[in-house]
């Protein structure tokens, strides 16, 4: 072979044939070609037993024939090191409280290290959620934690919490874009998942109806707020038109040379009808024809909030705001010289002049002597002090003279009313104590009495008016008010403060467009009055009937279950008469007649029921038949409030034949429909008489 030597010896030509030989084999290395390799298993494996192996490996594919792929990629996969695999790794995402969402688990601590880098599902939450990561790690500190997108794919790893220890190393972060989630240990990411943000849109708010004057001079704002989470206040801030660059209302003139007038932009609270309210609309009445701007044009911007503190706006448009009609000579006098104290508050020498002049004889012009003092009050301020707050002052109490001397006590009535009012609501919408709501209420009651008599003192004479061959001013009636301030009280109490608010709105506008007793009504608007204080009086009947029905259906379900055990007592007395004697019968008969003393009142409780369910029928009906009546006689009345009412008296014939058949539950939800729908009514009609 090739790989043989020569040996040793042997003359010149044996050695020169022995290299010719190599020499031939080593040209001949250039033909070899290698054959077909014969394992021969079969030689080492004669009873075949490799047969076993594959028929393992088919069954294998058939069991885990889902897994197949995963399966054989783990083969090949480098396991996770030993430090990794005694890792345990918690993740979730907190939303923001006012989503109201539930907290969103990422990692639990159980999931195999070998398929978190892999493709999974993205984790949805919303914008300024909480990402919290703990690791638990003898060596904590060798993890790192990252939030990586396209625009930072290179961000820097997130600090550690503070409670973070050597072996548990805890990390947080606010989201506010989508993005990637990547642990690492020692540079090498061991975990990774895509965290996907919903934006939380900025809330809108937009006036539904242009801004319009109550009859007693406070403006009405009607609006509509929305957001994705929920509008946590609304305001409505007030400028001058020419402040801002704004147009002008026909017949102004702007003032380019003069000083700013006296007066800040007023801003309106606006009341939600309910907390985080998502969408919905709501209404607010503000008094401002005090304000130093009354007169002029100007421009109201409305502005909602949501919980996250985004801020989302709207133009209300450009309208003139009211101004106060002054018809008694020295009020009209005095509201003049305010105003240039408030046009002009660096030149107040003209006004000194003219309340001087005012106030030089007193005799026949101040109708009271207390008038007369707070005029000269107003005076020797502006002379001693002429800074800005004292002309602040002196412009407030000139406006509170003016209105004294117009209308009397009506004014300071007509403010604690108001500032009841909104007491009330601002509590209502913080969700205080039942006791801070009663107090409030009280509160509300009284203000309302002395703004009803301020009203009735300040209204011409119910005499006077018939000999002008008028008719008598119908006010609202004491009784109404009283009732709607109940039904709040009682929405409060049970928990409806959002229906509570409503009627406290409802509330509102009713005294807001109340008249002050000088415009007279016609005969129709004196009979529509006199129906509705009948409606309010049937509807107090039918609440009444209500409760009692629910009262009906209590006992009568009492008296299901001792009627009952009656029953079975009474068949195990009966048994132990047919085993016992005559004389134990005897004996039994007594016990029994004992026993049914007890258990047998049931049966006496439901023939009761049953006859108290009846007279519930009959007063019912009769309820019935005078919203009947009542109906015939209503004339002028809009659609709706008709429909309303004829829906209350369908409900009440169903539940009159509810309680014919002794089913109370069904009477009482039928009752209750009666008494949403002549609410329902009421509100119409009075809405249209005002």
């Amino acid at each position: 072979s090739f790989n043989d030597t020569f040996s040793l010896g042997g003359d010149a030509a044996s050695q020169h044939l022995w290299a010719a030989h190599k020499e031939r084999l080593t040209r001949s290395f250039d033909k070899l070609r290698a054959g077909w390799p014969e394992a021969r298993v079969d030689r080492r494996d004669p009873f075949a037993l490799r047969a076993v192996l594959i028929l393992a490996l088919a069954l294998g594919f058939i069991i885990h024939g889902g897994e197949v792929k995963e399966r054989v990629t783990a083969a090949f996969t480098i396991p996770a090191s030993a430090r990794t695999l005694a890792t345990r790794i918690d993740a979730w995402i907190t939303p923001p409280a006012y989503t109201a969402k539930a907290p969103v688990m990422i990692a639990d601590g159980i999931r195999a290290f070998t398929s978190l880098t892999e493709s999974r599902p993205e984790v949805t939450a919303p914008e300024n959620s909480e990402l919290v990561v703990r690791i638990n790690h003898p060596d904590a500190t060798g993890f790192t934690t990252r939030l990586v997108d396209e625009a930072t794919p290179d961000a820097p790893p997130l600090a550690p919490d503070a409670v973070s220890t050597a072996s548990l190393a805890e990390f947080r972060a606010k989201l506010g874009t989508s993005t990637t989630l990547e642990i690492a240990d020692g540079g090498v990411v061991i975990a990774r998942w895509r965290l996907n943000v919903l934006d939380d849109r900025a809330p809108s708010i937009a006036v539904t109806e242009s801004v319009s004057v109550a009859a007693r001079g406070a403006i009405q704002i009607k609006y509509h707020v929305e957001d994705d989470y929920g509008v946590a206040s609304a305001k409505a801030l007030i400028k001058q038109a020419n402040d801002i660059g704004g147009e002008l209302a026909p017949g102004a003139r702007a003032q380019t040379q003069a000083p700013k007038r006296l007066g800040e932009a007023p801003v309106i609270p606006l009341p939600l009808p309910r907390a985080s309210l998502k969408s919905g609309g709501g209404q607010t009445f503000k008094d401002l024809t005090a304000h130093p701007w009354a007169g002029l044009p100007v421009v109201m911007t409305m502005i909602a909030e949501d919980q996250a503190g985004q801020i989302g706006g709207s133009d209300a448009g450009t309208f003139v705001l009211p101004e106060r009609v002054f018809r008694k000579p020295l009020a009209r006098a005095l509201i003049e010289q305010r105003k240039a104290l408030v046009n002009r508050p660096d030149r107040p020498e003209r006004v000194l002049k003219a309340l001087d002049a005012l106030t030089t004889e007193p005799e026949g012009i101040f109708p009271e002597f207390s008038i007369y003092l707070g005029v000269r009050s107003v005076y020797w301020r502006l002379r001693n002090d002429g800074q800005l707050p004292a002309i602040e002052s002196a412009v407030a109490q000139l406006w509170t003279i003016a209105l004294k001397i117009e209308d009397g006590d009506l004014p300071e009535a007509e403010r604690e009313l108001r500032e009841a009012q909104e007491r009330l609501a601002k509590a209502l919408d913080e969700n205080a104590s039942e006791e801070e709501i009663q107090k409030l209420m009280n509160e509300l009651r009284q203000a309302l009495a002395k703004f009803m008599d301020a009203m009735r003192e300040n209204s011409q004479n119910a005499q006077q008016n018939e000999q002008n061959g008028q008719q008598p001013t119908k006010q609202v009636t004491s009784k109404e008010l009283e009732k709607m301030l109940k039904d709040i009280e009682d929405l409060a109490k049970t928990g409806s403060r959002d229906a509570a608010r409503q009627l406290l709105s409802e509330l509102q506008q009713m005294l807001e467009n109340a008249q002050t007793g000088q415009n007279s009504q016609n005969a129709q608007s004196q009979e529509m009055m006199n129906q509705l204080d009948e409606l309010s009086n049937l509807m107090a009947e039918q609440q009444k009937l209500l409760e009692e029905t629910y009262e009906a259906k209590r006992k009568s379900e009492g008296a299901e279950s001792g009627e009952q055990e009656g029953q079975r007592g009474q068949q195990g007395q009966q048994g132990q008469r047919g085993q016992r004697g005559q004389q134990q019968g005897r004996e039994g008969q007594q016990g029994q007649s004992s026993e049914r003393g007890q258990q047998g009142r049931s049966g006496q409780q439901g023939e009761q029921q049953g006859a108290s369910l009846q007279e519930l029928r009959e007063r019912q009906e009769a309820l019935r038949q005078q919203l009947d009546k009542l109906r015939e006689g209503m004339q002028g009345v809009n659609p709706g409030s008709r429909q309303k009412l004829d829906d209350a008296a369908r409900a009440m014939e169903e539940a009159a034949q509810s309680l014919g058949q002794e089913d109370a539950d069904s009477a009482a939800g039928q009752e209750a429909s009666a008494v949403d729908s002549l609410r329902e009514g009421a509100k119409s009609m009075a809405e249209q008489m005002m």
